[in-house]
Formats: C-alpha cells, sequence, structure tokens
C-alpha cells in the first residue's frame, strides 16, 4: 500500500466519526440500503454487488446532479449494469441546501457540510466490511456529482483510481486550490447545449460553482499533472467528438466526449443513439489495466 493511501486511511481512521445505523452484513445479496450518520448528518445509500460477490472487486460510487436522487441516477444512467461486468455499485444520497435541494458540496458556498470526509468515511468502512478492493474505487458522478467527483480526485489523495463527471466540471475553488501529488484519469462526457454547465466555462460563480475555464483548458491542465502528454482527436459518431490525452508511455489520462446535440441530461440512448455506458465500462477497465504504467 502507498504511503499517501496509508496516510489517507489513518487520518479517516483518527479523525472521523461514521456511524452505520443499519446492519451493512458482508453476507451474499444482491444489493443492501442502509442509512448512515456522519457527525448531525445522515446519508441513504444503496449497494449493489456484483454477481462474483464483493470480496476483491472493484467499486463505483455513484452521486447524482443538483436535486436528484439515488433512485433518478439509477434509472436514468444505467449504472446498475456494471455489477454484471464485477463492479460494485453503491448510490449515496445528497442532503439538502438551503433551497431544499438535494446537493453535494464540491468545495462550494451554499452550506458547510462536510460531505467530502463524509463519502471518504463511508468508502473507507464500506471497503473494510464488505472487502471491495480499496485499490479499485472509482467515481462516476453526474452534473453536481461531476464536481464532488472532481472535488474527490484533488483532496482525498491516493483513495480514488479514477473519476467519471458527466456534464461537471471543477468548481472555481477545485480549480484555484486543486494540488493532488498523485492525480488519476478522468473521463468527461459534455454537451454542446449545456447551457447550465457550458462548456466554455461561462457559468456563474455564484455559490461557488463557477470559475474554472473552459472544458479543454481544464482538460488539458488535468492531463499536464501526468507530465508530457499527446492530445488525439476522433469523431466516434457524425455528432460526437472525442479528445484522448495520452502520455509518454501510452497512459490514457483524460478522455472527452463531447456530444454536440446534449444539454443538461444524462445521454440516454432513445435520444442520441450513442450509448455512453461502453464509454464508462472501457474507461474503468482500461484505467485499471494501465493503472501500473
Amino acid at each position: 500500500m502507498s504511503t499517501p493511501r496509508k496516510m489517507a486511511i489513518l487520518v479517516l481512521v483518527a479523525s472521523l466519526s461514521l456511524v452505520i445505523l443499519g446492519p451493512l452484513t458482508s453476507r451474499a445479496q444482491q444489493s443492501v440500503t442502509d442509512s448512515v450518520s456522519f457527525g448531525d448528518n445522515r446519508y441513504q445509500v444503496l449497494i449493489e454487488f456484483p454477481p462474483g460477490g464483493a470480496a476483491g472487486a472493484p467499486l463505483v460510487l455513484a452521486l447524482h446532479g443538483y436535486g436528484g436522487s439515488i433512485e433518478s441516477l439509477r434509472q436514468e444512467s444505467g449504472l446498475s449494469q456494471l455489477t454484471l461486468n464485477g463492479y460494485g455499485v453503491m448510490y449515496v444520497q445528497g442532503l439538502p441546501d438551503p433551497a431544499g435541494q438535494a446537493h453535494w458540496n464540491a468545495n462550494l458556498d451554499m452550506v458547510p457540510r462536510d460531505d467530502l470526509s463524509a463519502l471518504l468515511a463511508l468508502l473507507h468502512r464500506v471497503n473494510r466490511i464488505h472487502k471491495f478492493d480499496p485499490m479499485r474505487v472509482f467515481v462516476v458522478g453526474e452534473s453536481n456529482g461531476g464536481f464532488m467527483a472532481f472535488s474527490l480526485a484533488c483532496r482525498s489523495e491516493g483513495v480514488i483510481a479514477g473519476i467519471v463527471s458527466v456534464n461537471g466540471t471543477m468548481s472555481g475553488r477545485d480549480w484555484r486550490t486543486c494540488s493532488t501529488k498523485s492525480p488519476v484519469p478522468v473521463l468527461r462526457i459534455t454537451g454542446g447545449e449545456d447551457t447550465v454547465v457550458p462548456v466554455d466555462g461561462s457559468m456563474t460563480e455564484e455559490g461557488g460553482w463557477g470559475g474554472a475555464p473552459d472544458a479543454d483548458t481544464v482538460d488539458a491542465a488535468w492531463a499536464a499533472r501526468f507530465g508530457p502528454v499527446t492530445r488525439t482527436d476522433t469523431k466516434p459518431a457524425p455528432f460526437v467528438q472525442q479528445s484522448q490525452y495520452v502520455t509518454d508511455t501510452g497512459r490514457t489520462v483524460v478522455t472527452r466526449v463531447h456530444i454536440l446535440p446534449l444539454g443538461h441530461d444524462w445521454p440516454q440512448t432513445q435520444f442520441f443513439d450513442f450509448d455512453v455506458l461502453p464509454i464508462i465500462r472501457n474507461f474503468l477497465a482500461e484505467t485499471e489495466a494501465q493503472r501500473h504504467m
């Protein structure tokens, strides 16, 4: 185990108070729901297991968007299908902001709640109880969940193996302060018609959301954390543009799939005749295969 990962786990064990209110058992089962307390806050959790069980399996942390829910993300994304590829999928319900909308505090200015520490503590406990592989923990987030994925990548040294951000980007504060020494690969899925999180970086800074530059600049800056990279652009479909940043050793560190007609929605096949789930699945598999490069 790397020193950063040891330090992250020691800090979590020493400083975080996490109480499992329901029974998180390790028995063979398809799924388990739970209510998890962190400080004064309580989070609802749904864990779905691969057919072979959790022991030694990778885990995907799935985070919904602003105002969303576990069930809305499950229905829209189809992420639960990843269990058929040997992944555990853990959905977590965000808590309300002052307007009553469920959200994640991705280094924002809306509430002082420490969602980052709560999610890290939850991951540590779930990995320990169910024996998921702590070296293969991924985050897939939609919109605000995509912002939170970047926060986790920036501020959880050695814990996250890779992130997928769908219609999300870095918050202004994360863009200015992210200093991770162990960057992780990133897959971004963006929409050309997205006016909520525009790819040109023009999102309002109110609440701490905006402040990061355009998508190309964010991608290039993240890729540069790995050292020298080469960018390659392709068109997987007539209305899709893909950019990939690859290191000198052949490791793909940033991929962005830009769907021109997509607004601020999860791209579903019935609307675009383009399925992003295989792209997410391939990203997870390739990241695992390339993690020692």
